[in-house]
């Protein structure tokens, strides 16, 4: 057990990163950015949940970085969707239209560089 400067009790210590460490999560993140940018732009209302993880897959992987969600515990898919009240990590599909309301987390892991990073990008679609 680990004690904190205010007498919080942890099980675990606080990891402080390196600067190379933080500079590899940087870069992840600027690769997470720009897949999630580009997939961003394709969202419109009547697009599958499907063509959008198709798309962001096909874009990890010119980064030469693999979906980390992707077979984790047996997931299918690339990003995890969510639509209008649904909560988080909705699984892709062509018959789960946009409607009004979508988020979607991407995680990657480089195939050049071990990295993890993830971003949630919610966004309103106009009707």
């Amino acid at each position: 057990m680990y004690s904190c400067a205010d007498g919080i009790q942890a099980s675990k210590p606080i990891l402080v990163k390196s600067p190379d460490e933080i500079q590899i999560m940087q870069e992840a993140n600027q690769i997470v950015a720009e897949i999630l940018c580009t997939v961003q732009d394709a969202v419109e209302p009547g697009i599958s949940t499907f063509e959008l993880d198709q798309m962001a897959e096909d874009l990890c992987r010119k980064r030469k970085s693999i979906p980390a969600f992707k077979g984790y515990h047996g997931f299918p898919a690339s990003l995890c969707t969510s639509i209008n009240e649904e909560v988080v990590h909705g699984i892709p599909s062509r018959k789960r239209k946009l409607k009004k309301v979508i988020s979607f987390p991407l995680t990657l892991v480089s195939i050049t560089r071990v990295f993890l990073a993830i971003l949630l990008l919610p966004f309103l679609l106009e009707r």
